[in-house]
This record gives structure tokens, sequence and C-alpha cells, in this order.
């Protein structure tokens, strides 16, 4: 499809700042959505907490033994510090955090800051005694997780669509499938990307160090230019109901031919989310202010999704446009 069709007049893509302002207006106008990250939030922040670490300390110590045979002063920095660092993860690591799936969730700022104590002391703390349980425990937050998340997004996407749509559990249902489904491929074509390229690292490393460090610099920006395509692969599972494969191929095929400007779109809405996440870890986490930070990030955050589903949907129209203005032009001649 040539410049001259795809710029036809009359023609416009979805705006940046338009999508961010219907985006935010949405949200305002139905507040009760950023019920879905608060009450997560809260959950992290007041709710019980479960660890691993009856499984992990033996782990840890056994490996602590065996290197402190070899009696060198390098050796017992090494575990000094590794045995610091594992005790900071078993202390705030908290199974619960896996009920946020990626890339359809329930957004949250508890999840990077994993907090161990709360204005009211500490949490009920349970720990899990065996791989078997944590695994059960792990596939049945994810589902749990996954299904909460395609219920958030399909809410929010009911809101930006020009008739007012609110889901129900048969679409919850069908959502949270495609959405496992849509993260099962996802997951896939990452690893088929890392893995021969962690293998090409280690081979540069041993060559050179500098190289290697370059190749990394590289090679992000290759994943980010692979990646943005799909980044819009969600959204029509949500808004148009398609299956996760046909969702991918509207996805590329909208980003790569209609909207290349959408990287754009998205830095802006990275930078947006980042900067604001600073501000609201500000406070501690003993502190009631804490609140106003997660009350901050729960509207933020919902609402950048908002605007995401305004522009999809805005593009999808551009795109749809464009089609039907080739094919009368093509019809005519």
């Amino acid at each position: 499809m040539n410049d001259k069709k795809t710029t036809a007049p009359g023609v416009t893509p979805p705006g940046l700042f338009s999508s961010l302002a219907k985006g935010f207006n949405s949200i305002a106008q139905n507040i009760e959505l950023i019920l879905f990250p608060l009450v997560f939030d809260l959950l992290l922040w007041f709710g019980p907490h479960v660890r691993l670490r009856s499984l992990i300390q033996p782990v840890v110590d056994q490996m602590s033994a065996n290197l402190s045979d070899f009696n060198q002063t390098e050796m017992t920095n090494f575990i000094q510090a590794s045995n610091e660092m594992f005790a900071y993860i078993q202390e705030h690591f908290n199974l619960v955090t896996s009920l946020q799936t990626f890339p359809i969730g329930i957004p949250s700022l508890m999840t990077a800051t994993l907090p161990v104590m709360n204005p009211l002391g500490g949490p009920l703390v349970f720990e899990i005694s065996s791989f078997s349980s944590v695994f059960v425990m792990w596939v049945g937050f994810s589902l749990i997780g996954l299904i909460f998340g395609s219920w958030f997004f399909l809410s929010v996407s009911g809101k930006s669509a020009a008739e007012r749509e609110t889901p129900d559990i048969g679409h919850i249902g069908e959502a949270a499938l495609q959405s496992l489904l849509l993260s099962l491929f996802l997951f896939l074509f990452i690893l088929v990307l890392i893995i021969p390229t962690s293998l090409m690292l280690y081979i540069l490393t041993l060559i050179s160090p500098l190289l290697a460090q370059i190749s990394i610099m590289v090679m992000g920006l290759i994943f980010i230019w692979m990646l943005i395509p799909f980044v819009f692969s969600p959204h029509g599972i949500f808004t148009h109901q398609l299956t996760a494969v046909k969702s991918i191929l509207v996805s590329l095929r909208l980003v790569r031919r209609y909207l290349p400007g959408t990287g754009l779109f998205i830095l802006m809405l990275l930078l947006i989310n980042e900067l604001l996440n600073m501000l609201w870890r500000v406070p501690l986490e003993t502190s009631w202010l804490t609140l106003v930070g997660i009350l901050g990030h729960a509207f933020i955050s919902t609402a950048l999704i908002s605007s995401m589903f305004f522009y999809y949907r805005a593009g999808i129209q551009w795109m749809e446009e464009i089609i039907n203005r080739n094919v009368s032009n093509e019809n005519k001649a």
C-alpha cells in the first residue's frame, strides 16, 4: 500500500494527546474502575504474606557451606553479600504478588516495593513447606489474577466504546481464556528471542566485554522494535472479542502499516507512569501517606490503560477508513 493512499485527504491518525484526554476523562466519570488496582494494592499492603523461607533457607545455608571450603577472602565477601541478598529476598517475597499477570492484569504499585510493614504493624505471614504447594498456589493465584485482570480490562474497554458496555460472566471467561493463550504465546516468543541471544552474548563476553556491552544495547533496541507491534495484542480481545491469534495479527498490521508513531505514544505513557510512580513511592510503607500514593497510582494507571483503548479504537477506525477508501478508488479506476 503506497503512501499516497495511506495519507488520503480527511483521514487522520489517532491523536496522542486527545487519546490521553479521553482516557483521563473516562476514568474521572467512572471512578469506580480504580477499585481494581486500589483493592489489589491494599491487599498486598495489609493482607497476609505467603513466603518460602523454610524452603529457600536450607538451600542457601548448604550453598554457603560448600563455598566456605575455599577459604579465600574474595569468596568470603561473596558469600556474605549473597546471604544478605537472599535474606532481603526472603523477607520481601510474597507469593500473593503472582495475582498480577502479564500482559493482562491489574496494575499495582506494591508489587514493585513489596512492603513488609504497614501502619498497623507487620502482616500475617504464612510459610510454605513444600515445592508442590508453591506450584499449586502460584497457578491458582495466576489464574485468579488473570480472571480479575480480564474483568478489569473489559470494564475499562467498555467505557471507551461509543455505546457503553458492561461485561458479563460469559465475556469475562472467554476473555480470560484468550488472555491466557496470548500470555503463553508472548512467553514462548520472548523465550525464542532470549535463548539464542544469551548464547551469543556469552560468546561475545569471552571475546571482549566491551563488545558484549555494545551488543546488549543494540540487541535491546532490536527487541523493543520487534515487540512494539505486539503492544495492542490484548486490545482486540476486549474491544472486538477477537481470538488471541487474530488480535495479535490485527496489532501487527495496525502498528506496522498504519500507526508507525505508536512508539512515541507508548513512550509517553511509560514516562508519565514511571515519573509519577517515583512520587507515589516517596512515603514510607509504615506511613498512612502511602495511601495517597496508592490512590494516585490507581487513578493514573487506570486512565493510561483507558487512553490505550481510545487510541486503539481510533486506530482501527482510521485503518478501516483507509482500506475502504483505497478499495473505492480501485473500483472507480
